[in-house]
């Protein structure tokens, strides 16, 4: 942390001038959520995200620690069979070994209604919609779900959080709907690479996109792709909340992951 605090004193300070609690692993969440509005460059951006992504482990460890003991409830209520719990536990988990990885529900890889996709992209990137509301310093996959779903994707309602993909209102909705890592687990991971070149040949207008900070196994944010031109990709995302090319997603190249999600 020292090491970090000295490098980065002009970050820390401008989060002090917003009035940011003291950094922590508690509250490296809150600062994510606000690098985009920062204005840092491109390099220190990247380094920024990659060390608060590092410090977040613990919370995130936690995060699985409460997944899997509401499972454990539900299965022992009668509400998650053996098989469905046992998905759940996988959706839950990091993925060290980036091996390809297939739906959980196998229509869902079929294809969206992108003109639909694309409208409710554009109209929220910059904002929320309000009857889902916003989730601070995590709205990334909220957000992306929305837009499948607003896209013909139909939802898959379940007796517990930690299963299926579904939301029923803003305080009861499935893990997978809110977080980045459990949404690609379920959705299914059709390529990955470190790679932003290769990444951009091999996704299209209308795909799901998941970034993993520092190629620790867990996605740590997401984005629609909104166009591309094939050099570039126009990403509609939240937290923060955009609609244009690129921004900082390529980063990450060869220090952290990319992955393309669901199609």
């Amino acid at each position: 942390m020292d090491r970090f605090a000295s490098d980065h004193a002009a970050f820390l300070q401008k989060c002090n001038d917003l009035g940011l609690p003291s950094l922590s692993a508690e509250t490296a969440g809150v600062y994510i959520e606000r690098v985009g509005d920062l204005n840092l460059s491109y390099q220190e951006e990247s380094e920024v995200l990659s060390f608060l992504d590092i410090l977040e482990n613990p919370i995130e460890n936690e995060a699985i620690k409460q997944g899997l003991q509401c499972i454990e409830i539900a299965q022992s209520v009668g509400d998650m069979a053996s098989d469905e719990a046992e998905d759940a536990v996988s959706f839950l988990l990091p993925s060290p070994d980036p091996c390809l990885s297939e739906s959980a529900i196998q229509p869902f890889n079929s294809g969206i209604n992108l003109e639909l996709a694309r409208s409710y992209a554009a109209q929220f990137a910059t904002t929320y919609n309000a009857n889902y509301g916003y989730i601070g310093g995590a709205d990334c996959t909220n957000f992306v779900s929305q837009i499948l779903h607003h896209a013909g994707v139909s939802m898959d309602y379940k007796n517990s959080t930690a299963s299926g993909w579904w939301w029923l209102g803003k305080t009861n909705k499935s893990n997978s709907w809110v977080n980045a890592n459990t949404f690609k687990n379920y959705m299914g991971s059709g390529y990955t690479t470190r790679t932003w070149s290769s990444f951009v040949s091999n996704v299209r207008s209308g795909d799901i996109i998941g970034l993993d900070y520092g190629a620790d196994g867990v996605v740590d944010h997401c984005g629609f792709v909104y166009a591309t031109d094939g050099t570039r990709l126009r990403i509609a995302q939240h937290s923060s909340g955009y609609l244009d090319w690129n921004r900082g997603w390529p980063n990450y190249n060869n220090s952290g992951r990319y992955y393309r999600i669901r199609r």
